[in-house]
């Protein structure tokens, strides 16, 4: 595939965009070509689901991504189940993950709820029910589908493992618990419902119940 050529002003562009505005990414084939010439380091907290999906993204339009993980290696949480619906299951598609996924799926298929003073259980057909929901669906366990996506992108993406990040300065220097200090063009929080990476850019006041 050939992409088009990038000027010296569109790579002076991406460096001004990425200084003055760090939360905005378009990924677009003219960008990635545009990143990839200027060099753009990409910071991803949290290797968990969504960090190294970002990740997989982020190298292929041409970022240099580093992920960072408090854990010592890749997390296994444990009898955590997760239900990928259409969406998530076309983006695993495209990036060539569905066999591995599909392989791991758990295969339940009936659910039984007893309840306190019925006379007898309910059986609930789980293909029926995910069928009535999304047009595809696949149940599986938290530890296998981060382990998969893990697998996916560590030959393309830096993973640093038992470290997080201490301090980020507004012009993107990142001071970690353990690491050298380094600068980035673009930090991403990954890093779970009590992120610490929100809560470092905008303080405690960022963590409030949405009413859900």
């Amino acid at each position: 595939m050939r992409h088009p050529k990038v000027t010296n002003h569109q790579v002076e562009a991406v460096r001004r965009d990425a200084a003055s505005a760090r939360t905005t990414v378009q990924l677009t084939s003219i960008s990635g070509c545009a990143a990839k010439e200027a060099e753009l380091d990409v910071l991803v907290c949290g290797a968990s689901v969504a960090g190294p999906t970002l990740a997989y993204w982020l190298h292929r339009y041409g970022f240099r991504v580093t992920v960072v993980e408090r854990a010592p290696g890749v997390r296994k949480a444990g009898g955590h189940a997760v239900d990928l619906f259409a969406p998530a299951l076309d983006i695993i598609e495209r990036m060539g993950l569905l066999d591995p996924v599909t392989e791991h799926r758990t295969g339940t298929r009936r659910i039984t709820v007893r309840r306190e003073g019925a006379r007898r259980p309910v059986t609930i057909d789980v293909g029926r029910l995910m069928g009535a929901v999304s047009r595809r669906h696949v149940e599986i366990m938290r530890d296998d589908l981060g382990e998969i996506l893990h697998t996916a992108t560590r030959d393309d993406v830096e993973y640093v493992f038992g470290d997080s990040v201490a301090s980020v300065s507004d012009d993107a220097e990142v001071r970690f618990e353990r690491g050298a200090p380094r600068r980035f063009d673009l930090v991403v929080g990954a890093d779970g419902l009590h992120s610490t990476v929100r809560r470092l850019v905008l303080g405690r006041a960022a963590e409030r119940s949405c009413g859900h």
